[in-house]
């Protein structure tokens, strides 16, 4: 074609054809995305969410679907005043063949995604970086069908490819004829700032003075759909966000810290009165004295993916929890109680530096040559007499844990390797059964040790024969029929069975051998896997806390989270006078509210904050819910400070 500027105007069209298909490709995914996870959706939700999720979404999808032909659309104006026709088209074609590609790549990743951490992509992803990733690739084979689902997308990659390419095939239109034939040089410039501004606006999902933003998505009642609004694209774009601003030590990114606020006066909020240039005195506490005689032993048991929910009477019927609920019973059940993390070892992390989880990847302050916290666990009770080591069913190497143990002043750690038997190993390391084994064969009468124990057998891919081991359930009870949809299958309940029956085997062992020993246990996080897809804010939110040889009492209904572990302990055993340095606080105590990342937690609610300093769930009646967000941030802004600056607090203020 020898025209310039009906070349220009065709381009023109044909890159808004790619837009509106990009749109539409977007749109459908969130739609498959909806539909695929449909029993996540609240009963509460109407025809009025469904709608306000697709039409913004729509916002999110033109901005990516404008923002992939920024190029496109700048060597369409570029490059056709020469006659470079074909730079011009082989450009649109490579860009708009890669979003295909890149598109389809992400939806499948993004469907897989959900299906394990109920959400987009989000800044945990960055987790993988340090994880095991010979244990991630072989979970993956086998829960996630790798096989099938590139199969899947090689189909689906053609196909849209196919359509793709049937749609660019197709030249001029009426309008394209229309304004290529436009001779006059005024209306061809008017013609060029529309296209302009149309594009602008597109690329910004808004032709308002903001731009398709994140804090604005969650329009619907519905935490499901809410989350289905923003794309895979912006999910990502947000996740390697939030990751950079919550990892960074320069200056004004505490991003817990609301604007003008200083890390003074968030511990004098939080605290009270203390030394302004010391952290620690803020933290400093002193212990009432002993409630029981000093136990010779202590085991903290953080289970895996040990949640709340089935502790619940309603769920009694499964009898896959029985071993911790008779614990529960005959011990003291804290049971208003948050994990510090949604991952294993940032709730780990949490409990042994005692420093609250606040975005921050600390695995590897062990090889940092750092001094432990001032709040390390580990160094506090060493400061008692007990000597401290450390028992995890998976590899030492798994997030550096072994190192990072040592360097908050572990003693001795033991990993899948010192627990084996003749068995193969697992993906994960050792069976449950096979590390508490091991923990009672190197714990001895007279001695005095705290050990930490973090199992793994309640994690996919759920390869223990659980039915060959005992399991007895075949079919879901009919009591709780009524809550069950297929979200879990029994499998994977037998894994909770199994996991459950491990720690209670052994804490009945550890009483015949090791008499008047402590045993505390928790769930590092909630387990991402329940009955249906609607579980409560409670249920999707809350780990147990049960300790049982420190003398029978009712369950408590004191609130706290897994910082509370360490005051609660001390308190517990410490003689008078002993000062110890704590985040938490005893849950001997009348605590009014217990915090984990972006959730609270009192006697009568359970709140959820989202990651924006925005409001989350809450009961309208309670009027404090930004009093509690400023709690909250206040305790994360100190988390941060200590983990990135350290203790003193002088000199830059943010």
């Amino acid at each position: 074609m020898n025209n310039r500027w009906q070349h220009y105007v065709q381009e023109t069209g044909t890159t808004a054809k790619i837009w509106l298909f990009a749109v539409l490709y977007l749109g459908l995914f969130r739609i498959a995305l909806i539909l695929f996870y449909y029993n996540k959706i609240g009963s509460d939700a109407g025809f009025a969410d469904f709608m306000g999720t697709v039409l913004h979404g729509f916002r999110f999808d033109s901005a990516v679907a404008g923002q992939f032909l920024i190029i496109p659309f700048f060597a369409n104006a570029i490059f056709t005043p020469f006659k470079f026709y074909k730079t011009v088209i082989y450009t649109r074609q490579f860009f708009a063949y890669l979003f295909v590609v890149i598109s389809t790549l992400l939806f499948v990743a993004t469907i897989a995604y959900f299906k394990e951490y109920n959400d987009q992509f989000n800044y945990f992803m960055f987790e993988a970086l340090y994880d095991d990733k010979g244990a991630i690739f072989e979970t993956i084979w086998i829960d996630f069908h790798p096989i099938i689902n590139a199969i899947a997308l090689l189909f689906l990659i053609t196909v849209c490819s196919y359509l793709l390419h049937i749609l660019l095939k197709s030249h001029y239109t009426g309008i394209t004829r229309y304004l290529g034939n436009i001779e006059n040089l005024w209306m061809k410039g008017g013609i060029v700032v529309l296209i302009v501004i149309l594009f602008a606006g597109a690329a910004r999902g808004s032709f308002k003075s903001r731009p398709a933003m994140r804090k604005w998505a969650d329009i619907t009642t519905d935490s499901f759909l809410n989350k289905t609004i923003i794309n895979p694209y912006r999910s990502i774009y947000y996740a390697v966000k939030d990751y950079k601003e919550i990892t960074s030590i320069k200056h004004g990114l505490n991003v817990y810290l609301t604007e003008n606020s200083s890390i003074v006066e968030a511990a004098e909020r939080y605290f009270g009165k203390g030394d302004l240039r010391d952290l620690h005195s803020y933290l400093k506490k002193t212990s009432q004295g002993a409630m029981i005689e000093m136990p010779d032993h202590i085991f903290l048991v953080v289970m895996e993916s040990y949640d709340s929910w089935p502790l619940q009477e309603k769920y009694e019927s499964l009898g896959v929890t029985n071993q911790v609920k008779n614990l529960a019973h005959k011990g003291i059940y804290f049971k208003n109680f948050l994990p510090s993390g949604t991952l294993t070892l940032n709730s780990v992390g949490a409990i042994t530096t005692g420093v609250p989880y606040v975005g921050v990847n600390i695995n590897r302050i062990g090889d940092s040559g750092r001094a432990p916290f001032i709040s390390s666990l580990p160094e506090t009770f060493k400061r008692l007499g007990y000597s401290i080591n450390f028992y995890y069913s998976g590899f030492l190497s798994w997030q550096n844990i072994g190192n990072f143990m040592k360097g908050q002043g572990v003693e001795k750690v033991y990993g899948a390797p010192h627990a084996k038997t003749q068995l193969k190993l697992g993906v994960w390391g050792v069976d449950d059964e096979d590390l508490f084994n091991l923990v009672l064969k190197n714990t001895k009468a007279g001695e005095k040790t705290f050990n930490i124990i973090l199992t793994t057998s309640y994690h996919g891919p759920f390869t223990i024969d659980v039915v060959g081991k005992g399991f007895p359930l075949k079919a879901i009870p009919k009591e709780i029929e009524s809550y069950y949809d297929g979200s879990i299958d029994l499998n994977i309940l037998g894994h909770l069975w199994y996991s459950d029956k491990a720690v209670g085997d052994f804490v009945a062992e550890a009483e015949k051998r090791l008499p008047g020993s402590l045993f505390a246990l928790t769930g590092d996080h909630y387990g991402r896997r329940f009955l249906n897809g609607t579980p409560s804010l409670y249920e999707h939110s809350s780990v147990p806390f049960i300790l049982y040889g420190a003398g029978k009492s009712a369950p408590k209904e004191t609130p706290g989270s897994h910082i509370d572990i360490m005051p609660t302990l001390v308190e517990l055993v410490a003689p008078a006078d002993f000062v110890y340095y704590s985040f938490g606080q005893s849950l001997f105590t009348d605590k009014a509210v217990g915090f984990g990342r972006n959730t609270a937690i009192s006697k009568q609610f359970v709140a959820a904050f989202h990651p924006q300093n925005q409001a989350g769930e809450l009961p309208k009646e309670i009027e404090s819910l930004n009093l509690l967000k400023a709690k909250h941030d206040d305790l994360h802004a100190l988390g941060w400070w200590i983990t990135m600056k350290g203790n003193l607090l002088v000199g830059d203020f943010q």
